[in-house]
């Protein structure tokens, strides 16, 4: 009887933790299905604006790889030490580094580093990216004097403001 009683126990712990383990797999799941519609959603917003401003397949071809990189860039910063908040600081030198090569050091930044949470962390790096390309089409980086100073001003009241000055 007192055997009996043992082998049951272990079965019931076993039972409850093979539960509790296919819960938290659905969870994970779960997670991993909500963060893939967000990037194809992210993916499908991407080619729709570069559709609207390409005059031919290569430039739209062009423009779909720089901003998939630039996602891709997001997500390895996102998964390099676990999934977590990550600065806006590492994220706007990354994503200039791999934009703008030896023209990076031409972005300063200055203010309140604050970490961005997942959900919004690729979103903000694609429009970083989208800065960084307007200025090395357009404005700063377009030659060889411009600068842009980014300021990153936290509060508790409003939360982040980023403030980007071109400059030259």
């Amino acid at each position: 009887v007192s055997l009996l009683e043992i082998m049951l126990q272990v079965t019931d712990a076993a039972e409850k933790q093979r539960r509790a383990t296919n819960d938290q797999q659905d969870l994970l799941i779960s997670e991993l299905n909500h963060r893939v519609r967000n990037i194809l959603g992210l993916i499908i917003g991407l080619v729709r604006q570069c559709a609207d401003g390409a005059t031919n397949i290569a430039s739209f071809s062009e423009e779909v790889n720089t901003r998939v990189h630039a996602l891709a860039r997001a997500h390895d910063q996102l998964t390099s030490n676990g999934w977590g908040a990550r600065s806006i600081t590492n994220m706007i030198e990354v994503e200039a580094g791999a934009y703008l090569g030896v023209k990076a050091q031409r972005v300063i930044i200055t203010g309140d580093d604050s970490a961005i949470e997942p959900d919004a962390f690729a979103t903000v790096a694609l429009v970083v990216h989208e800065l960084i390309t307007n200025a090395a089409k357009y404005g700063a980086f377009r030659d060889s004097h411009g600068v842009v100073r980014i300021n990153l001003d936290c509060d508790d009241d409003r939360g982040l403001t980023v403030t980007w000055k071109e400059e030259g």
